[in-house]
């Protein structure tokens, strides 16, 4: 569940509420209709404005929000131009970090949004809103560990808000602590009973236990309070996939997709439905049409890297990953896929090293522990393998891809 999106064009307007040095009484009133305009969507009309105000003199407020109307256009060359001088100004200038972060999320490239709001995070400790944007970042990609870090900070910095709350709930589940995010919800609901989200988080966050009907609960009731809001389907899509109901996951994935906009993100967990069904072509045409919308994402290549290891085509999986590890070295998930894939072609010590890595990278990823199992398996350590299982269940590894663990666990740990 993305919280920032619903934050973004907040951040960017709340952001301005500062004095106006070196600007004339006539600048200062042209910089408020820009604002008014701004906020209205009329970005040509306020450009035009505050084209003016900056055509003889510098200033930080109407270069930012400059800046802000040229993202929210889709100007993104003039976005980066403005950016770049706002942080030649004053390289301390949180704002322009955020903007930065905030261009780099509407172009997809989550790399360089992430080193931005970061930077922004930094700078600007006491701006709610960047710090919910940085959580969200953190969450939305998997970044466990931090995230939950990122989100208890919320929590501690704002305690009368919802907002950190529920994204504390959120990020406990992906740290393998679902049961405490499920508490913490329990307590926003019985204060809070007519807020849908709370439902919905719940659901997500119920998800990743063995709750999977106390899940599929929420989502009705969050429904019934918000019968127009399309998260119940897409949070059903997650739902059902983590019971193995793969049918009915792609139906809901289906009707979640339809009330997104064309070219969602959420099209990935189509393709993985459609690979869990073994309907292998759809899932990599899905997953290839993706990257030639937005060859930078690196989620997407390592997806097409984990549809071929489901074929056994494990060479494939060589070639696609090992160039884009060496350009992105702290890459765990791709380090897990090419090192079950190295393995499963002869390089057994060095897939055993990459799966390593993966886990270094990111201790609570419960499929490459899972992977880890199934090498050691292979190579007759039961022992260890059922302490990486185990592992992989206490991260809640049935919650996200099925019974697969589970599974091991009866068959060889006792």
């Amino acid at each position: 569940m993305q919280f920032r999106h619903l934050l973004s064009t907040l951040i960017l307007l709340f952001a301005f509420g500062v004095a106006y040095p070196q600007l004339s009484p006539k600048q200062i009133q042209n910089f408020e209709k820009a604002k008014a305009l701004s906020a209205k969507r009329e970005y040509k009309q306020a450009i035009k404005l505050l084209d003016g105000i900056l055509e003889n003199a510098d200033n930080l407020e109407a270069l930012a929000l400059r800046a802000t109307c040229h993202v929210n256009s889709g100007n993104m060359g003039d976005a980066f131009e403005d950016t770049e001088k706002l942080i030649l100004l004053d390289p301390e200038y949180g704002i322009a970090y955020q903007l930065r972060a905030e261009m780099y999320r509407r172009m997809g490239n989550p790399s360089k949004e992430g080193l931005y709001i970061e930077k922004a995070a930094k700078l600007m400790p006491k701006d709610f809103y960047v710090q919910v944007y940085y959580g969200d970042f953190l969450l939305q990609y998997f970044i466990s560990v931090e995230a939950e870090a990122q989100c208890k900070t919320l929590r501690s910095q704002w305690p009368d808000s919802i907002l950190p709350v529920q994204m504390h709930a959120h990020s406990l589940a992906m740290v393998g602590r679902a049961p405490e995010g499920v508490r913490l919800l329990d307590s926003l609901i019985s204060k809070y009973p007519e807020e849908d989200k709370n439902y919905k988080i719940r659901a997500l966050v119920k998800h990743s236990t063995e709750d999977k009907q106390g899940s599929l609960d929420d989502l009705k009731k969050a429904s019934e309070l918000h019968p127009d809001h399309y998260y119940d389907h897409c949070l059903a899509t997650l739902t059902y996939k983590s019971m193995g109901n793969y049918e009915e996951a792609l139906r809901n994935c289906d009707l979640c997709l339809e009330s997104l906009v064309p070219g969602s993100e959420f099209r990935v967990n189509k393709a993985l439905i459609l690979a869990e069904l073994k309907r292998y072509k759809e899932a990599e045409d899905l997953m290839l049409t993706m990257i030639g919308e937005n060859p930078k994402n690196s989620n997407y290549w390592n997806n097409l890297g984990y549809f071929y290891n489901l074929q056994g085509k494990f060479q494939e999986t060589v070639n696609l990953l090992s160039s884009r590890v060496q350009k992105s070295p702290h890459w765990a998930y791709a380090y897990n896929n090419l090192g079950f894939a190295k393995y499963q072609i002869g390089k057994k010590d060095e897939g055993l090293q990459d799966i390593m890595l993966s886990i270094e990278l990111d201790p609570v990823n419960s499929y490459a522990h899972y992977n880890l199992a199934q090498v050691l398996l292979a190579e007759g350590g039961i022992e260890s393998a059922c302490v990486a299982l185990n592992k992989a269940k206490e991260m809640n590894f049935s919650g996200m891809y099925g019974p697969a663990v589970n599974d091991l666990i009866a068959k060889h740990c006792k």
